[in-house]
């Protein structure tokens, strides 16, 4: 999937050869940086060749996935949700009685997603960057992909469109230096209506933000 493009983190290689210079206290923000690398991580042909997103199932990320879900049941308890990156669709079986749309560049994980949830949310296999959305809804969602695309800030401001008055969109990201780029394009010119930072006892943590 899918103001500035964001650069790639440096390779693992490299950042080895960095931490090898620095100072003891400096060393953590190299290894944080080895953690994260989403961006070298084609969602495609991984979902297809392999399972490296199966993580997502477990315990350890439901507490991220219940703040998104929790925002949006508060704030259009009876409401249309848009999810660009939905994946496979892991969040719906939290957002009873919503009415709700996943969008996701991967074939194989919406074939996954429609398997499972297809009988009480729609998905299409599209790219995020060009997937033309059908009406207007009340939120939409972007979790865990506003780093893949291109120009992140342009997809957010392009999705804001299909917002009927009064929708609102929500952000999540994993917490990383590497992310601090794109939450600055994003909220350029935006006011987040609520920001909540999750951090699980495993140290994975997100910034999740309600604009």
């Amino acid at each position: 999937m899918n103001e500035v493009s964001t650069p790639k983190p440096p390779k693992p290689r490299l950042l080895s050869a960095i931490n090898a210079r620095l100072p003891k206290g400096l060393r953590s923000l190299t290894a944080s940086l080895r953690r994260y690398r989403p961006y070298d991580t084609p969602p495609e042909d991984s979902y297809a060749a392999v399972d490296p997103w199966g993580f997502l199932r477990n315990l350890s990320v439901v507490p991220q996935r219940a703040v998104i879900a929790g925002y949006l049941r508060h704030l259009i308890p009876e409401g249309r949700v848009l999810d660009i990156g939905c994946g496979e669709g892991l969040i719906v079986p939290h957002l009873a009685g919503l009415s709700y749309v996943g969008v996701d560049l991967s074939a194989e994980a919406i074939k996954r997603a429609t398997a499972d949830f297809g009988a009480v949310a729609e998905f299409h296999a599209a790219d995020a960057q060009t997937y033309q959305p059908q009406g207007l809804f009340d939120a939409v969602v972007f979790d865990e992909c506003l780093y893949y695309l291109d120009d992140p800030a342009a997809a957010v401001a392009r999705y804001e469109a299909v917002l009927k008055p009064g929708g609102f969109v929500i952000v999540s990201m994993y917490e990383a230096p590497t992310t601090a780029r794109t939450w600055k394009a994003i909220g350029a010119g935006r006011t987040a209506r609520d920001a909540v930072s999750l951090k699980h006892a495993n140290g994975t943590a997100w910034d999740i933000r309600v604009y």
